[in-house]
């Protein structure tokens, strides 16, 4: 049972996302955060109490030591904000800089953005610290016509180390992305849509082809998928029903070792998921039951087994992790704002006692 459940865990947290021509920029928005801002620096400590400690939190006197953990406080785990790393960006909002820090709270690495008179990446630079010094890679890009991105350019000093070239179709999706290195196989990755359907995704690498097709039913929703790795006969086959709202009641997962994983999703009156349950047809001790309750003040959401409850995530109106309790641990999360409304220190107690903090400086356009 074992593989299937590791697939269905990724069917859960990795939706299909359309290809893309990405560049790693982002905005304030993009981090849920509100105002004209022009610095964040984003620290994250473990807490040892110490009445000689540097930093003050909760009025007692801590030594800190850098920590690297990612802290997963956004309800949304897509948009989830890292940590030790600092952003900057320009009056318009357009991300100028993103600075990385390693665990001694050293700066190991970063990437520079810079922009054309249309308002779009021509040149970026990556910058990595290593013992022997700075490793750069120059980037450059190039668009067409339609402002879509179609090639970027990889170079360090003169050397060529990476060329990657982009398709489109006559809707503007995104079909075919080309990956040529100088050390490496060529990387392709091929979608094909029907009208604005996405029917067949295609990922071909040196080591291994995986594709995942998709078909509709009547409603224009996703009835099956099957996603496999073609050189060693694996895959993961689905099949979604839906209720006569159009939302998702039923899903049955299928491997090639015929082990059946089914998951069925029950809403409330306002069309929001309150339950899903899963069970598989090889092991009757297999039961992920999770439930979501929502109330003015947020939502909570329980993963349970057969005999005990697995994990509970308290979330508050801000969608921020306020509880999060495992049969290991109990933590609380308790922040401090600023007047824009954006959180600047978070931290985490166990035991009523302070253990992280995450502070975040945040520097406004005036």
């Amino acid at each position: 049972m074992k593989s299937i459940n590791v697939l269905l865990a990724s069917v859960f947290l990795a939706f299909s996302a359309s290809l893309q021509a990405q560049i790693d920029t982002l905005s304030s928005k993009t981090l849920l955060m509100k105002g004209k801002i022009k610095k964040i620096e984003d620290f994250s400590f473990l807490l040892e109490p110490d009445p000689k400690g540097e930093k003050k939190f909760d009025g007692k006197n801590y030594n800190v030591f850098p920590y690297a953990e990612e802290w997963g406080l956004e309800k949304d785990a897509t948009k989830s904000s890292k940590t030790n790393i600092a952003y900057i960006f320009d009056n318009s909002g357009k991300n100028l800089e993103i600075i990385t820090y390693n665990a001694e709270d050293q700066p190991f690495g970063g990437m520079r953005f810079f922009y054309d008179k249309n308002g779009r990446i021509n040149r970026s630079q990556s910058v990595f610290t290593t013992g022997d010094g700075e490793f750069t890679v120059d980037r450059k890009y190039f668009y067409n016509e339609k402002n879509q991105l179609v090639k970027i350019d990889e170079y360090d000093g003169d050397t060529w180390l990476i060329t990657i070239t982009y398709k489109y179709d006559d809707w503007g999706n995104c079909i075919e992305k080309n990956k040529v290195a100088s050390v490496s196989a060529l990387e392709k990755d091929i979608q094909r849509y029907e009208e604005k359907n996405l029917i067949l995704e295609k990922k071909i690498r040196p080591e291994y082809t995986r594709e995942k097709s998709y078909t509709y039913n009547n409603i224009n929703k996703v009835a099956a998928t099957e996603d496999k790795v073609l050189e060693k006969n694996v895959f993961l086959k689905t099949q979604n029903e839906y209720d006569k709202e159009g939302r998702l009641s039923k899903a049955t997962f299928l491997n090639e070792a015929k082990q059946e994983t089914v998951c069925t999703y029950k809403y409330n009156k306002a069309g929001r998921l309150i339950q899903s349950i899963c069970t598989a047809n090889d092991d009757p001790n297999f039961y992920v039951e999770t439930n979501y309750m929502f109330n003015k003040s947020g939502e909570t959401q329980v993963i349970k087994t057969r005999t005990s409850v697995a994990s509970t995530k308290v979330f508050d109106e801000h969608n921020l992790l306020t509880a999060y309790t495992t049969p290991e641990f109990d933590y609380k999360y308790h922040y401090s704002f600023d007047k824009m409304g954006n959180w600047t220190q978070v931290l985490m107690y166990e035991n009523g006692k302070p253990i992280c903090a995450r502070i975040r400086k945040i520097e406004y356009f005036k």
